[in-house]
């Protein structure tokens, strides 16, 4: 998007998506005018880059803050990325490991869990 005026941040739930889940044509209409009037719509949420895919393609949006603001994507491109070492995700394991407990890993290409517990499969 070239020269953009002013950016947009939308959150998920109850705001891009319907009580359904789902994009609806109005949303699509709404995105592609802040385009029009030259405003970046982006998504801001806790959830990862590839959890969301589906929904920027059906919104039409390109650019999101993922993970909490871990993960930066703008136009196709990743620009920021904050990720624990190797050695600080072995830590946390062994240290949740310790207690009885399961621990799960994303990036924005995917989510690793270390057990399937009950409340892993929900």
């Amino acid at each position: 998007m070239d020269k953009m005026k002013a950016i947009t941040f939308f959150d998920l739930d109850g705001t891009l998506l319907d009580g359904t889940s789902q994009i609806t044509p109005e949303i699509t209409a709404a995105v592609a005018a802040l385009k029009d009037n030259q405003i970046l719509p982006l998504i801001a949420t806790g959830r990862t880059l590839c959890e969301i895919q589906p929904i920027m393609k059906a919104s039409g949006i390109d650019s999101a803050i993922v993970m909490n603001g871990q993960f930066i994507h703008y136009e196709g491109k990743t620009i920021y990325s904050d990720e624990f070492t190797t050695e600080e995700c072995v830590s946390l394991h062994e240290h949740v490991k310790q207690r009885g407990h399961e621990l799960a890993f994303y990036n924005e290409r995917r989510i690793f869990c270390t057990g399937h517990t009950g409340t892993v499969k929900q």
